[in-house]
């Protein structure tokens, strides 16, 4: 199983998604889920266009840059479920598989994907992380949290066509 999760957090970003979308919808392998997090008190404000095409999920409960990771490692109860945690912004038709088979190669390791020192996507597994994982300050930026919640290994994988464009 691969889950795409990504975070919204304000109403353009939210009216911007279709190019994103597009990106992940034209890859050359699909993926089962693609899971959209969202504060309840904005779930009204997605479109039932959209719903048709993403797992919305509400949350109560802010983890800061962590919003893109913890509910959906918390919603994922199979081990070895690929979450490929990304930005809303337009990707390369081979980043999804790019990931999955550096993942596929190295099955215990945490999957960066970096051109120079962005990081433009992320593959865990809910596997890798402890059980307190979902206790994170609020000033701590994701991919900083998963080396600290994981005893895993990192391996980068990079390219100059991954994304074209940051839709924030």
């Amino acid at each position: 199983r691969v889950v795409v999760t990504f975070y919204i957090d304000d109403e353009k970003q939210l009216n911007n998604l279709t190019p994103f979308i597009n990106s992940i919808l034209n890859q050359n392998v699909k993926v089962d889920d693609i899971a959209m997090t969202i504060q309840y008190k904005n779930i009204d404000k997605v479109s039932e266009e959209l719903k048709k095409i993403v797992s919305v999920y509400g949350i109560s409960k802010d983890y800061g840059d962590n919003n893109k990771l913890i509910p959906t490692v918390l919603r994922e109860p199979e081990a070895n479920t690929k979450i490929i945690i990304v930005e809303p912004m337009i990707y390369h038709e081979y980043f999804i598989s790019d990931m999955v088979d550096a993942s596929n190669e190295e099955p215990e390791k945490i999957i960066y994907g970096k051109k120079g020192e962005t990081c433009y996507g992320v593959l865990v597994k809910t596997k890798f992380f402890n059980n307190n994982f979902s206790d994170c300050p609020d000033n701590i930026r994701c991919c900083d949290w998963i080396g600290m919640c994981s005893n895993r290994d990192i391996k980068e994988i990079g390219s100059d066509n991954i994304y074209k464009m940051n839709l924030k």
